[in-house]
């Protein structure tokens, strides 16, 4: 039976957002080597994802949120590191834009996410270099989760506790235990509004504070800067070097 570590890649995603945001901004050797390890981390948390969002099974010409459009405000409090992050998508989220601004220690870097046209286009604002990827290979910072759709043993590992509002909007809370790992999820229309884990003595928080249903975007809010030069990144190769 498969383990529920997944689950952790709700939170440890944002961590990858913020490794992307300071990867040019590195200062001395105890940085990078700090760097490193949560790189290779964050890519073993990726591979999982896949793996979930493939079990999922969406109806992937319609997109993988159950609302055609939305702009959700974040934020999450992890110790020292402080997130706010704004998912925006329209299409159901086939096309969708994540902007993670994070501040750790009075060190602040925001880094945008645009998924459009079967790539995800990612870099640090106010720079002029990023990466892209096949989206079929990578995620914005928060997932779908379909639990109706869930497999029999999936479910098994979880409990329902009910619904409660988060941000205005009724949310199914769902709780799981893996090895120490205690978390609950709070799903709305496959998305993931709030989530609390508790591992190794150390609690990871993010939740909604901020649902806006069909809004209005500028024309070029999901366009790719122009400016920026994109390196591609072959996701699966990187997945297959760490291992």
């Amino acid at each position: 039976m498969k383990k529920l570590n997944y689950l952790l890649i709700i939170g440890l995603f944002l961590v990858f957002a913020c490794n992307s945001s300071t990867e040019s901004n590195g200062d001395d050797t105890n940085d990078m080597d700090i760097k490193d390890t949560k790189k290779t981390e964050n890519l073993e948390n990726i591979e999982k994802l896949e793996k979930l969002e493939a079990e999922s099974n969406n109806d992937t010409k319609k997109g993988k949120y159950k609302v055609e459009s939305c702009i959700i405000d974040y934020e999450m409090n992890m110790g020292a590191m402080k997130t706010n992050t704004v998912l925006s998508f329209k299409d159901y989220g086939l096309t969708e834009r994540t902007e993670t601004s994070v501040d750790i220690m009075g060190k602040k870097s925001t880094t945008r996410m645009v998924k459009k046209d079967d790539f995800t286009y990612s870099f640090q604002v106010g720079t002029k270099n990023g990466t892209k990827m096949s989206s079929k290979n990578s995620n914005t910072n928060f997932i779908p989760l379909d639990y109706e759709s869930l497999p029999a043993e999936k479910k098994a590992l979880m409990k329902e506790l009910g619904n409660e509002d988060i941000a205005g909007k009724s949310c199914k809370i769902i709780q799981f235990n893996d090895k120490g790992t205690d978390g609950k999820i709070w799903i709305w229309n496959n998305i993931v509004l709030k989530y609390e884990i508790k591992t190794n003595g150390q609690t990871i928080s993010v939740i909604a504070v901020k649902v806006q249903d069909s809004p209005s975007f500028a024309d070029d809010f999901f366009e790719i800067p122009s400016d920026i030069e994109f390196k591609e990144v072959d996701l699966t190769k990187m997945l297959d070097m760490n291992k």
